[in-house]
């Protein structure tokens, strides 16, 4: 877990890496409460994650706008995401992100009691509102509940490299 600190900065913080293995290489994406976004499959191997932290020009304050995974060897400049919306994460417990599909609980009920727990810990307790979990990454989501658009990052090769939830826009900033 990110050391405890009472106020973040601007800018992109990477958050860590996790390992997304060869045959079960499916992330799901989604609110941890349901992780009802939509799965990828990816290229396996080891994936970094990143989230984005401005202060919003709306009077909220620092908070997460975006959070982006992506095979080591990219980072948050150099991938290139497409510009069509590749899914929805529908977020009603203010926190969403990208799991290992085989590690990733439905609901964080009796057969995974701590799984929910630990999200929860890591999106309330940390320097950057998000982190790395045993199975994947999470993070606050912005504004809170709402839908939030996936975008997808391919090689040369149309596998994928990259996915990115966007939870505050610039056109949201202007509102």
């Amino acid at each position: 877990m990110t050391n405890k600190k009472s106020k973040p900065e601007e800018g992109i913080f990477e958050l860590g890496t996790w390992k997304v293995p060869a045959g079960k290489n499916n992330i799901r994406s989604g609110d941890p409460c349901n992780f009802g976004g939509p799965s990828f499959t990816v290229k396996p191997g080891v994936w970094r994650a990143w989230t984005t932290i401005r202060d919003t020009s709306l009077g909220w304050g620092f908070r997460n706008h975006d959070l982006i995974v992506g095979l080591s060897g990219y980072n948050p400049h150099s991938l290139v995401f497409s510009s069509e919306e590749e899914g929805i994460i529908d977020v009603d417990s203010g926190q969403a992100g990208f799991y290992n599909s085989e590690s990733a609980v439905d609901d964080g009920g009796d057969d995974h009691p701590s799984s929910y727990s630990e999200i929860c810990d890591t999106t309330l307790e940390t320097q950057y509102q998000a982190g790395m979990v045993s199975f994947g990454v999470t993070s606050s989501s912005g504004f809170g509940d709402g839908g939030y658009p996936v975008y997808v990052a391919r090689d040369a090769e149309n596998k994928i490299i990259g996915l990115k939830v966007v939870f505050i826009s610039d056109e949201d900033e202007s509102c």
